[in-house]
Parts: C-alpha cells; sequence; structure tokens
C-alpha cells in the first residue's frame, strides 16, 4: 500500500509541472532565436552585402545606377534595418526597467544601438558581445524572476513612447548619419589599404 501511495503522491501535478516546463522551454527557445538574429544581424559590418568590385564602370548608365544601389543600400535600408532592431531593444528595455523613464529608455537604447554599430566597424566580434548584453540580461532577469514582465508597465510604456515621436524621428536621423559617416570612413580606409 505505501508503494502506490507514493506513486500517487509522486505524479500529482505532473501534467501541470510537465506543460509549465514545455510553455517556458518554448518561450526561452523563440526568445533566444529572435535574441540570436538580433545581434548577429546588428553586430554585423555589412548589414547587407554589397560588392564594389563587380561595378561596371565602362558603361556611364550603368555606373549611375549601381551608385545608386550602393546608396540605396546603405544610406536608406541599412539604417531602417538599425531602426527595427532600435525598436526591439526598446521592447527588451521597456521589460527590463520598471523605474526609468521612457526618455531615458530611449537614450540607453539608442546609445546602445550607437555603440554597437561604431564597435561593428571597428571589431565585429565585439559589436556582437555588445548587442548580446540586453537580451541576455533580460533571459537572466527573466529565469530568476519570471514576476519582473509587467505587461501592463510595458503597454503604458508603448503609450507614453507617442509623445516621443519627434525624438525616435531625431534618433532616425541619427542612425542614417551615423552609417553615412562610418560608412565612408570604412570605405576611405579600404581605398587607401588598396582592399577593393
Amino acid at each position: 500500500m505505501a508503494f502506490t501511495d507514493f506513486i500517487d503522491t509522486f505524479f500529482l501535478g505532473f501534467e501541470n509541472d510537465i506543460s509549465k516546463m514545455m510553455i517556458y522551454t518554448l518561450g526561452i527557445v523563440v526568445y533566444s532565436i529572435v535574441f540570436w538574429k538580433f545581434y548577429t544581424n546588428l553586430s554585423r559590418r555589412d548589414l547587407i552585402k554589397f560588392d564594389l568590385l563587380k561595378f561596371d564602370f565602362d558603361t556611364p548608365g550603368r555606373k549611375f545606377f549601381d551608385l545608386i544601389e550602393y546608396f540605396l543600400k546603405y544610406l536608406i535600408i541599412s539604417p531602417l534595418l538599425i531602426f527595427i532592431w532600435f525598436l526591439v531593444i526598446l521592447v527588451f528595455l521597456f521589460i527590463l526597467s520598471k523605474s526609468q523613464s521612457v526618455y531615458n529608455i530611449l537614450i540607453i537604447g539608442i546609445t546602445l544601438i550607437g555603440a554597437t554599430r561604431i564597435s561593428a566597424y571597428i571589431n565585429e566580434k565585439m559589436a556582437e558581445e555588445l548587442a548580446k548584453l540586453v537580451p541576455i540580461a533580460l533571459l537572466a532577469i527573466f529565469v530568476v524572476d519570471p514576476g519582473i514582465f509587467s505587461f501592463d508597465i510595458v503597454l503604458n510604456k508603448f503609450v507614453e513612447l507617442n509623445s516621443y515621436f519627434s525624438l525616435v524621428l531625431r534618433f532616425l536621423v541619427i542612425i542614417v548619419l551615423l552609417e553615412f559617416v562610418l560608412r565612408m570612413f570604412y570605405e576611405i580606409k579600404e581605398l587607401i589599404s588598396g582592399d577593393i
């Protein structure tokens, strides 16, 4: 009789434990995929591969279209991708920070993005480590204290974000200018060193 009592007690609530474990496991896997995409993309110097050597400089018309393509990729598309990652990091920071103001979170977010982008032009491995910082901290805090996430606080911060629309647009301009300056310095360095 004692053995059957033990078995009944041992498996009491087993279904609930398994379902919680599966939900947490699936959540961590999905979060890890998003986080991995985040830091691997943001930390690359060349968000979009573009080979200057493929230019056909023999024909003036082709040269013009190649240069237009180059500027579209590096002055429009790349900054927009970086801006999307800025919004992703804002979500991470909104979840992590219960006491910081939206303004401070915006400043911290653009600072992390700027530092990561500058680092990507210096050393992509360094940029990768920097881009991992906030997502890993968020995962660690959530694993240790799942109660940190408050949907109401995050939602309120997003509502408050509307009042900072002009600041967010200025950050987009900063991202475009930063990427332009970094790309120009990089291209000049490559031309001087003869790597192109």
